[in-house]
C-alpha cells in the first residue's frame, strides 16, 4: 500500500525537513512522499472532506476504465462523450 505523509510545519521546520530529506536521498533511503502546510488553516482549506471523497471516486473511475493513466501516471478521460442507455423497466 502506498502512503503519503501530511504535516504542518513552521518555516524553520520546513528547512529542517528539507535538509533531512536531502540526507535521506543521499543515503539511498526509500522516501515516503510528503505534503507540508504552514498552518492547520492552510491544510484544511486544501484538503477538505469533499476533496478526500473525490480521491476515492477517482480511484473507482480508474478501476471502471472511465479514467486511465498514461505511462507517466497522468490521468485522463479517454472518451469525448459517454452515452448511457437504460431500459424503462430497469429504472424502477
Amino acid at each position: 500500500m502506498k502512503a503519503i505523509g501530511i504535516t504542518v510545519l513552521k518555516p524553520s521546520g520546513g528547512l529542517q525537513g528539507f535538509a533531512a530529506t536531502w540526507r535521506q536521498l543521499e543515503g539511498g533511503s526509500a522516501m515516503v512522499p510528503r505534503l507540508a502546510f504552514g498552518s492547520l488553516r492552510e491544510l484544511f482549506s486544501a484538503i477538505t472532506e469533499k476533496r478526500l471523497e473525490l480521491l476515492r471516486f477517482v480511484a473507482e473511475l480508474v478501476e471502471l476504465g472511465l479514467l486511465e493513466r498514461d505511462v507517466d501516471g497522468h490521468l485522463s478521460a479517454p472518451f469525448d462523450e459517454i452515452v448511457i442507455h437504460g431500459g424503462i423497466r430497469d429504472a424502477a
